[in-house]
């Protein structure tokens, strides 16, 4: 088997052989899963400056497997990969110091990092970046700087980096405001399940934005972020089932859309149920037919 000739080789200190035989104990492939096992050959050849391996053990450090999580130890491993070169660890390395973890709070050296890895063509740096560079955290706000680094990792196909291409569009920030354009990135992350964007795509089929207006259109998509939980859809397609538009009127099915979106807080929903349990009170009184709520309404039609 491979695992018999790959371990006399990494016993022998061959530091490919040991971060492949790491990675096969990781991750189960050709050999009985074994975290202990991956975090012991992973790190052999990260010590002999293997740099993926750097960042790998790291990676498994991270996730707990095979040991704690130290985020002091894990800027460790990522410098040492970062400063060979590797993008990944780079972007990492950003990420410890734009969230203060393992190392003091430091936007300007998260960007530092940010740019080494977007230079690179990597493109969560790249959308990194420009997130940097939109809320001028470690640089000075720029908006053509923004769209820059987000239409590159936009355009590699990264998703939360064509939502937020298609925002700037929608808002016309750096560019020329365009509905068309906002919507065709909203779908492009949205059919990667990016659930902002299904949330937004919908809302563009809602409201004639950029799209020809399709109620049915739009019930999909709000589904679509409503089944990942999204609470703003699952309160939109509570108003579909309410008020059938873009999907058959149902009560039942209104109820339980606008019940889990409650569940998550949303205050709208919350009233929501409220409204309809007095109005469902108020159906139930047929002793008393002709008396209402001052100021209220039952009528649907609205």
């Amino acid at each position: 088997t491979a695992l018999k000739k790959l371990k006399p080789l990494a016993e022998r200190g061959h530091v490919g052989s040991q971060h492949l035989l790491g990675v096969m104990y990781i991750n189960g492939i050709g050999v009985i899963q074994n975290d202990e096992q991956g975090k012991k050959w992973t790190l052999k050849a990260a010590e002999q400056e293997h740099d993926i391996s750097q960042y790998f053990f790291d990676w498994v450090d991270r996730r707990g497997k095979g040991v704690d999580q130290d985020d002091a130890e894990a800027v460790k491993w990522f410098r040492k990969a970062a400063e060979q070169g590797y993008d990944r660890a780079q972007c990492n390395l950003g990420l410890m110091y734009k969230n203060g973890k393992g190392v003091d709070q430091d936007d300007a050296e998260a960007v530092k990092w940010f740019r080494k890895a977007a230079e690179q063509g990597y493109d969560r740096a790249q959308c990194n970046l420009g997130l940097m560079y939109r809320n001028g955290k470690g640089v000075d706000r720029n908006d053509v700087e923004v769209v820059k680094w987000f239409r590159k990792a936009a355009e590699q196909g990264y998703d939360r980096a064509q939502f937020s291409l298609g925002w700037i569009y929608r808002r016309g920030e750096g560019v020329d405001q365009d509905d068309v354009e906002a919507a065709e990135w909203f779908r492009k992350a949205a059919e990667q399940r990016y659930v902002r964007a299904q949330y937004n795509l919908g809302w563009m089929y809602s409201n004639d934005k950029g799209v020809d207006q399709d109620d049915v259109e739009a019930a999909e998509w709000f589904r679509k972020a409503a089944e990942q939980g999204y609470a703003d859809a699952q309160y939109k397609l509570g108003e579909i089932y309410e008020n059938g538009k873009g999907a058959q009127r149902n009560y039942e099915t209104a109820v339980k859309w606008y019940r889990k979106a409650s569940r998550q807080g949303h205050t709208d929903a919350e009233y929501k149920l409220i409204e309809i349990e007095i109005e469902l009170e108020e159906m139930q009184k047929v002793d008393e037919p002709d008396k209402g709520i001052i100021g209220y309404s039952t009528d649907r039609s609205r």
